[in-house]
């Protein structure tokens, strides 16, 4: 709904007030909607069209500029029009025709234009001078005939039959009848009373009633014929009398633009709720009796005449019943009222007090005594017996003192009493009414799901006890309580019944305990004997209640009174009741929660009309978003009913839920559609709205993070791969190395074993060496041991030889002899045989002498040849021969080499020459 204001251009969307200034802030006095859902504002010295941007919100867009120069000084424009596929604006001087995005033409008035209307594809201006006009091929014709109306100021034109006919609104005269050539008055009670309130506005009801508003007395609603319908001022609850606008939405109830303030009126309902200026209260009974409306409160008894036509009458209060009115109920003529104070009879506008016990509950004319009535009190029962017409009071009925609120006769005439904290009584009164006869309590061990919050009601002839658990009977055969299986499946879905009424057509009303709240229906008779549980067009009352004292009285099929927190409800199932079935749900902003931003402001049915829609990408990072949707169901607001669905994540529509937002929060990366749709009160689903949305993946997900990815496995094969190649590199080099290892390791190995071979064999040669150097060091001592023997057995010959040569005479003997012993010399020859044993001993000694003649060359060659025996470890007599000299010079010869070796006499000479 949108609204010209004096703070601008107002929109409500059933939710939610937004508020869009014009540019010159200056006060809004008019705005249109053509068929194209262009939206056009007129300011002052201003006019133009919201625009929608792409995220859905409105900014305003000046066509001034497209005006003339001359004629851009135009004050306030009060009326806008769509004529002939084009805008008019019209202002009191000139009227601005828009027919493109770049063309305005100027239409001046006669004098000065006072308002303009558009009925039946017909545009018309009134001159406040020089009458009324119509415009025809943007040229203004006068329409023949009005030339009474020159001065008036005409609020409204409305069309009137199935003709040409309009009805033409004035402020002072009324109405008129036009029929194209000939004015009229509109001879109807309705004309008179709004020539004395003075019409302002007026408009059509959906093409049935009309609705005019007033300066003096808010809003009248006629019927075709003019008789006054309904009459709806600030006694009935409008916040002032001045009515300036008045407008009929599709679903044909009323908004009006006051003086000071927007009013929505729900005619278009089978509901009504009664109001008056001065509130009367609490509504717990009423009942109609001889042409009056009494209404119970917790304020007194109100009463009023009972006209169909005015629910809201002025309802008065009846003197003396100020308090808590808990009764009312007609018994044998008599209209009697259970009051906090006692019980009343009332007759008329006055009440007359019976009885003073305290606290009047129910009142029942028992089957067996006609003549009497009784009464439950806060202490019990009474009894009255009927007197000359009335009912007096007789005493109270002793042997029962518990509070008797909620009660019904049974077909024996016992009184089943429901107590709220303790469970069931069945009382039984005896042949008179002074004392009861017996009673008895019946609790959770009789059968009853719990001792709390029991009810009893006689519904189809019979007594049922009303549980949060369901229906039950008494059995009397077992004296037990059990689940009624025909009153449950009569009455099912509702389990949880606070409150059970059977008119007399056999219809069952009801309030029932429903989700968390007091909700009312009707299960109604069908044709065939069935029943169909109707609930829809009391949802507006859900909750409104009083919980343990709820109140439907059904007076006839078109009147039927619900009691309320706030008073009193009318319904009547066959009053005048449409309601367009088709609507829709929108989504009216997105916020970003975590950048505190909105992003989207609705209208998406706007920016998708030949318009790109506009892409909302989100960051993944604390990724959150409240969304707030709405239907324009004004009538019912507070029962529509939403759901939605968040494809992309979950494409199933959740369950249906009173509230208007919903949040998400670090939702997955991905393309998203927020889906919504609601549900009005009488179970139709509107159309739904969507809007689109994505979350971009986290930067570790997202394309260029791909692409680092795709560059760092591509860098990571070519580097593992380089790395394989390598390690088969390394391998191989490692293979190689280690064979060249074993190789080298074989090879050493192999040398080791050679060398350890060759030293075998050196050793084995040295050792062979050393055999043979001791195998021929011996030979040579053997040899030298030889020589010394042979020297010595020679030098025995010799001497021998010399004693026969001394002791023979024989001269040839004697030569012979000398012969031997000079061949036996010869044969002796030291230096000779030392040639020969030096040979052998340098050969077994590696030059001995010439490295001890080296290091001493101040030995002889005789001490020299000593050290070689000695060397040979040959004893000092053994040496003696062999050097042909005695032991003596031997050792003459061992002292002088000791001393030429410089060595003390502690130092072996023969182990010093065998280390040397």
């Amino acid at each position: 709904m949108y609204f010209a204001n004096n703070e601008g251009l107002l929109i409500f969307d059933g939710v939610t007030w937004h508020l869009y200034k014009m540019p010159n802030s200056s006060l809004t006095r008019s705005v249109y909607i053509n068929e194209n859902e262009g939206i056009f504002v007129g300011a002052y010295n201003e006019l133009g069209k919201m625009d929608y941007r792409p995220n859905g919100k409105l900014e305003f867009k000046s066509l001034k500029k497209y005006i003339p120069a001359d004629s851009q000084n135009f004050d306030d424009i009060w009326n806008i029009h769509s004529f002939n596929g084009k805008i008019i604006f019209q202002s009191y001087f000139k009227a601005f025709i828009y027919d493109n995005d770049t063309t305005i033409t100027v239409l001046k008035a006669p004098v000065r234009f006072q308002n303009s209307f558009k009925v039946r594809e017909k545009l018309y201006f009134n001159d406040i001078e020089t009458g009324m006009y119509e415009l025809s091929r943007d040229k203004l014709l006068e329409l023949p005939g009005c030339q009474s109306l020159r001065g008036e100021e005409i609020c409204s034109v409305l069309p009137y039959s199935e003709g040409d006919e309009v009805l033409i609104c004035t402020l002072n005269k009324g109405i008129f009848i036009y029929d194209g050539k000939q004015l009229h008055e509109w001879k109807v009670s309705v004309n008179e009373y709004l020539r004395r309130n003075q019409i302002f506005s007026a408009t059509l009801i959906q093409n049935h009633n009309y609705a005019f508003g007033t300066i003096k007395d808010g809003a009248i609603i006629s019927d075709p014929q003019g008789e006054i319908v309904q009459i709806i001022d600030r006694k009935k609850g409008l916040q002032n009398n001045t009515v300036l606008k008045i407008f009929a939405d599709r679903s044909g109830d009323l908004w009006l633009g006051l003086d000071n303030g927007i009013d929505y009126i729900n005619i278009n309902s089978p509901i009504t709720f009664l109001k008056q200026s001065e509130p009367i209260g609490a509504g717990y009974t009423s009942i109609i009796f001889k042409g009056k409306l009494y209404l119970g409160t917790n304020q007194g008894l109100y009463v009023k005449n009972w006209e169909q036509d005015d629910l809201n009458g002025t309802a008065r209060m009846i003197p003396g019943t100020s308090g808590q009115v808990w009764y009312l109920g007609v018994h044998n003529g008599v209209l009697i009222c259970g009051h906090n104070m006692g019980t009343f009879v009332i007759d008329g506008e006055s009440a007359r007090q019976i009885s003073n016990i305290p606290g009047g509950w129910k009142y029942h004319t028992l089957k067996r005594f006609p003549n009497y009535l009784i009464g439950g009190t806060y202490s019990g029962l009474i009894y009255f017996k009927r007197e000359s017409g009335t009912w007096t009071y007789v005493n109270r009925i002793k042997g029962f003192n518990e509070s008797f609120r909620i009660f019904e006769e049974d077909n024996e005439g016992n009184l089943w009493m429901s107590h709220g904290f303790k469970g069931i009584y069945k009382v039984s009164l005896g042949s008179v009414l002074d004392s009861v006869k017996s009673f008895r309590y019946y609790t959770v061990k009789n059968g009853l799901p719990t001792n709390y919050n029991l009810n009893v009601f006689k519904i189809k002839g019979q007594i049922i006890f009303a549980t949060n658990a369901g229906i039950y009977n008494f059995n009397t055969k077992n004296e037990r309580f059990e689940k009624s299986t025909y009153f449950n499946q009569l009455l099912s879905p509702v389990v949880d019944f606070t409150y059970l009424k059977e008119d007399e057509n056999g219809n069952i009303w009801y309030i029932a305990w429903l989700n968390s709240t007091h909700k009312a229906g009707v299960f109604r008779v069908q044709e065939d004997g069935s029943f169909k549980q109707v609930s829809a067009p009391f949802i507006l009352l859900n909750g409104k209640f009083i919980s343990g004292f709820e109140s439907i009285y059904p007076f006839s099929r078109e009147h039927l009174f619900l009691g309320t927190e706030d008073g009193f409800v009318h319904y009547s199932s066959t009053a005048h009741f449409s309601y367009n079935p088709e609507f829709s749900a929108f989504i009216t902003q997105a916020v970003a929660l975590n950048l505190d931003s909105t992003f989207y402001y609705g209208n998406s049915y706007h920016t998708a009309k030949g318009k790109p829609v506009q892409k909302y990408i989100f960051r993944y990072a604390k990724n959150a978003f409240k969304f707030y949707f709405t239907s324009p169901i004004y009538d019912n607001s507070g029962s529509v009913e939403y759901c939605f669905k968040l494809s992309g994540m979950n494409n199933e529509w959740t369950g249906w839920t009173s509230s208007a937002s919903v949040e998400f929060a670090l939702l997955p990366e991905g393309d998203y559609g927020l889906s919504v749709k609601a549900r009005n009160s009488l179970g139709v689903e509107s159309r739904s709205d969507e809007l689109l949305f994505t979350v971009k993946p986290p930067w570790y997900r997202s394309g260029f993070a791909y692409f680092f990815y795709t560059l760092v496995v591509l860098f990571l094969v070519i580097f593992s791969i380089w790395l394989f190649i390598r390690r088969l590199e390394i391998s191989r080099r490692k293979e190689r190395l280690k064979h060249l290892r074993a190789y080298r390791q074989k090879e050493s190995d192999y040398i080791q074993q050679a060398a350890l071979a060759e030293k075998k064999i050196i050793k084995l040669k040295n050792e062979k060496l050393k055999n043979e150097m001791i195998h021929r060091d011996k030979e040579l001592a053997n040899q030298t041991m030889d020589l010394i023997h042979k020297n010595k057995f020679l030098a025995k010959i010799k001497e021998d030889l010399e004693k026969i040569k001394a002791a023979s005479s024989d001269e040839t003997l004697k030569g012979k002899i000398s012969s031997l012993i000079g061949r036996i010399s010869k044969d002796v020859d030291h230096d000779k045989q030392w040639e020969v044993f030096e040979t052998a001993f340098d050969e077994v000694h590696e030059d001995f002498l010439v490295r001890l003649k080296a290091r001493y060359p101040a030995l002889t060659p005789k001490e020299l040849r000593l050290c070689a025996y000695l060397r040979m470890n040959i004893s000092t007599k053994e040496i003696a021969p062999l050097m042909n000299i005695s032991i003596r010079g031997v050792e003459i010869c061992r002292y002088r080499v000791r001393k030429k070796l410089n060595i003390d006499r502690d130092t072996n000479l023969t182990s010093l020459l065998i280390d040397l």
